[in-house]
């Protein structure tokens, strides 16, 4: 399989998601792991990669921050 050239360089988004540690929660560490594949390639539009690597950030704190709540929830109960 030939690597997409916009990901042809020493260090990949994968290698970064490799050493990710991660927070538990498997849909917040995709969400991370999308945002490190967006913030790092560079191809016709940068800003909007930039603005879909922001937008699954924001969805991996949102995530965290429904988890913690109900997690809150649950042992007040």
């Amino acid at each position: 399989m030939d690597i997409p050239k916009h990901y042809d360089k020493a260090v990949t988004p994968w290698d970064l998601q490799r050493h990710m540690e991660t927070t538990g929660n498997p849909f917040a560490d995709a969400r991370r792991a999308d945002a490190i594949e967006y913030a790092f390639r560079i191809k016709d539009d940068p800003i909007g990669d930039l603005r879909k690597a922001a937008h699954c950030l924001l969805a991996a704190a949102e995530e965290l921050e429904k988890v913690k709540t109900n997690d809150c929830q649950i042992k007040d109960d």
